[in-house]
């Protein structure tokens, strides 16, 4: 899969606002939160999670234009490395700066899932991303967690 297909879906999960459970209620399997150099933040409302050939794709915004988008090439728990595999990827923006993690772009990270299955994932994810076009600086994410309807 292209870095742009990852990048498509990416846009597409994060753009979804209404998820809802296998039994129709909503809310349940929404939360994506973690800590950037201290600061806590929660990608919800806007937090979703795809799972497209192999590849599942984790995403959320804040209302204040701060976001995680991650791709991992997954379909059980597992601990998986975010800089040595294909199908891996990682970005964390601000609203004005990203930075990321790509088998060949550099950056440190992993994602720890705990469970999957076809409606819903949950685990925990850290990262150290490299700064991408003007940001400056290598954030520390940490204490991400995500529990998500997968569609």
């Amino acid at each position: 899969m292209t870095f742009k297909a990852v990048l498509a879906i990416v846009f597409m999960v994060g753009c979804t606002s209404s998820m809802s459970t296998p039994d129709g209620a909503t809310g349940a399997h929404k939360t994506l939160t973690w800590d950037a150099d201290g600061a806590h933040r929660t990608g919800e409302p806007l937090a979703g999670a795809s799972l497209l050939q192999g590849v599942l794709v984790v995403s959320g915004n804040d209302t204040n234009g701060y976001g995680i988008a991650f791709s991992v090439t997954a379909t059980t728990p597992g601990t998986y490395d975010l800089t040595h595999y294909s199908g891996t990827s990682f970005t964390y923006t601000d609203h004005t700066n990203s930075w990321a993690i790509s088998t060949t772009g550099g950056g440190t990270g992993s994602v720890v899932i705990t469970a999957f299955t076809p409606t819903y994932v949950t685990g925990t994810f850290t990262a150290n991303p490299v700064p991408t076009g003007s940001a400056t600086g290598m954030p520390a994410i940490t204490n991400g967690v995500f529990d998500l309807v997968v569609n």
